[in-house]
């Protein structure tokens, strides 16, 4: 039995079977340091053939980890897949505490916004958040 809040909107309300769930695993950023394109490419592929939709990019604040954004969106576009992706950010290295560190963030954000392949929720840009030291 299903039970609606007053406070939230039924789409925030817990799966029943006649929902269509998108299954979107997290993906570590920070294990992919030595990827290329074609590592990229081949892992959405093997990922797309597994029914999974997409990946969430745990990201933290390394260069190497934004640079290899780029690879990972262009892989997902050439694939052919629909793979989506979208940012999940490490909040215990972005900072947010000032409006400078927010329009950085809101820069990365905004960044891959467009781009075909960023997952989106009722239209919109989907974004996540973790704190990475709290597990």
């Amino acid at each position: 039995m299903m039970v609606r809040s007053a406070r939230f909107p039924s789409s925030f309300l817990p799966p029943s079977p006649s929902r269509n769930l998108t299954p979107i695993p997290h993906r570590l950023q920070g294990n992919t340091y030595s990827y290329t394109s074609a590592t990229w490419l081949s892992e959405i592929r093997l990922a797309s053939a597994g029914g999974i939709d997409g990946f969430a990019l745990n990201l933290g604040t390394d260069s190497w980890q934004l640079a290899g954004l780029d690879l990972a969106f262009a892989a997902s576009a050439s694939s052919g897949t629909g793979f989506k992706l979208f940012l999940s950010l490490d909040m215990t290295v972005f900072g947010c505490s000032s409006y400078g560190q927010a329009d950085q963030l809101k820069s990365l954000v905004t960044r891959y916004a467009s781009h075909p392949n960023q997952a989106k929720y009722a239209s919109k840009v989907l974004v996540g958040t973790f704190a990475g030291s709290d597990w």
